[in-house]
């Protein structure tokens, strides 16, 4: 039986951009360095925030290509793994994310590396061909793990994922990135604090075979970067390598007079934020000092600028662009929303949950199990912009109530499962995808393939089937040629 202690991981991402996926996987792979497993990160974008926490952990990452993939499938992308995962003698792969998820389902079987893929959202996004896509490749994915109920039900009946190859795992916070600054409450009053991040880079490679020892695992603190892409003297919040949006934007550093509602979310259709806006502007006039702030971006930005704008709230929303540490900029916060049309099970509810910011969220995934139905937050309809209205303005005019649910919050947060948890969960789901592949085969150069020897045209039909299948010779097999039976002839 196969259980090894120490198993070699290879995680593949699409990018390590800000998003709660990326958080997960992060911090997935800190935490099984730390249980002693060797651990490298792939995607085809590197750099960010995540780069320091990465390098205190002895993690490498590894860029695999210089073009960004997102929500496809790329046979590219799908060789490099292969190859990544066949040159570094990796246990298993782990994908997350749909177009490291395709890449992997493609190319570790190919090389004989079992895959393991976590699927973190409803993916609502696709359409019939990238349905079709994923329905095929899961079938080569030895196990699929989902974070909530909901998801684990949307692979078993949409993606045909039968139901003894779906786990759930859950999502957790498994710990602060670097450092923080946010809104810190002390007696009533709200004041600033500040934390520092540590600078520094995870090594960062763009040839897996720079990572390859001998004994085939992964030695990090031997590793330079020969490619150049990774500058260690740049801040950890500046922009991402090969982004020409510049420097990070983080919230504005005068502190409001009044409470802050924000939300943190990517600026995508499926996040809702329209909704959040216009809600905005129907309790504006009765708070008027509220101040509205949404951090992130994405491609309605300009959108949602020109939205508010409209609406009267060109002066009390703040659009903040993206930020280094999502944590901070909940924490920042006196309220959270969470407007979105579809989710799983959204991280950004349990940062808001452990700093102890109240909840207004979407009734969608795995919201409303965090917020306990509705006991440690406010649970609306997806889409309702009255709904999320009225609980903006119940929330903003009872502070009462507000600390109330912050508490509620932290409580809930117990409740749920622990980074450790998830973590033992992920474990045991390798060891069983192992268990049934058996012992991985050691590093070796590749064979050449077998040669096929055909009989000569006389050869009856009848035994041309047979010298096809005897004559295609393994390395550790031999075949005997089969002489023909004499013909008995009798006299008349």
């Amino acid at each position: 039986m196969y259980d090894r202690a120490r198993m070699r991981v290879l995680l593949a991402v699409d990018d390590l951009r800000i998003g709660g996926a990326q958080d997960q996987v992060v911090g997935l792979a800190v935490a099984l360095a730390e249980r002693g497993h060797r651990v490298v990160l792939a995607c085809t974008e590197g750099g960010g925030r995540s780069a320091a926490r990465l390098a205190r952990a002895g993690v490498p990452v590894v860029v695999l290509g210089r073009r960004h993939v997102a929500k496809r499938l790329s046979l590219s992308f799908a060789v490099r793994i292969a190859r990544m995962a066949r040159a570094g003698g990796f246990d298993v792969v782990h994908a997350h994310v749909h177009a490291a998820s395709m890449a992997a389902a493609l190319g570790g079987p190919l090389v004989g590396v079992p895959v393991v893929v976590t699927e973190h959202s409803m993916a609502s996004w696709r359409g019939r061909v990238a349905c079709a896509y994923s329905r095929l490749l899961y079938r080569r994915c030895a196990l699929v793990l989902a974070v909530s109920p909901q998801i684990r039900n949307r692979l078993c009946t949409s993606d045909r994922v039968s139901d003894g190859r779906v786990r759930v795992v859950g999502t957790a916070l498994f710990g602060a990135g670097g450092g923080g600054e946010g809104r810190v409450r002390t007696g009533g009053s709200v004041v600033r604090g500040r934390c520092t991040a540590a600078s520094g880079d995870s090594p960062v490679f763009s040839d897996p075979s720079e990572l390859v020892e001998p004994s085939g695992l992964v030695d990090p603190s031997g590793l330079v970067d020969p490619s150049g892409l990774v500058d260690a003297s740049e801040p950890v919040d500046a922009a991402w390598p090969g982004d020409a949006s510049g420097p990070v934007d983080a919230p504005e550093p005068v502190e409001p007079s009044g409470p802050v509602v924000g939300v943190v979310a990517r600026l995508r259709p499926e996040k809702g934020v329209e909704f959040f806006v216009r809600a905005a502007s129907l309790v504006a006039e009765a708070h008027p000092d509220v101040t509205f702030s949404i951090v992130g971006d994405g491609d309605q930005r300009s959108r949602l600028e020109g939205l508010a704008a409209g609406l009267g709230l060109a002066g009390r929303m703040r659009f903040h662009g993206e930020h280094a540490d999502g944590a901070r900029a909940v924490a920042a916060a006196d309220v959270l929303c969470v407007p979105s049309l579809t989710e799983g099970a959204p991280l950004v509810v349990l940062e808001a949950m452990a700093a102890g910011v109240p909840v207004i969220a979407s009734a969608v995934g795995a919201v409303p199990e965090q917020l306990d139905g509705g006991r440690a937050g406010i649970l609306v309809p997806p889409g309702d912009v009255d709904a999320l209205a009225k609980a903006l303005d119940g929330l903003l005019a009872d502070a009462y109530e507000r600390a109330r649910l912050g508490r509620s919050g932290r409580r809930r947060l117990r409740e749920l499962g622990s980074a450790d948890e998830v973590t033992r969960k992920v474990e045991a789901a390798y060891r069983a995808v192992l268990r049934t592949a058996g012992t991985p085969a050691p590093i070796r150069r590749p064979t050449p393939k077998p040669t096929l020897r055909t009989s000569p045209v006389t050869t009856p039909p009848t035994t041309l089937t047979t010298s096809l299948r005897t004559t295609v010779t393994p390395t550790s097999a031999v075949s005997t040629p089969v002489a023909p039976k004499p013909t008995v002839q009798t006299t008349p």
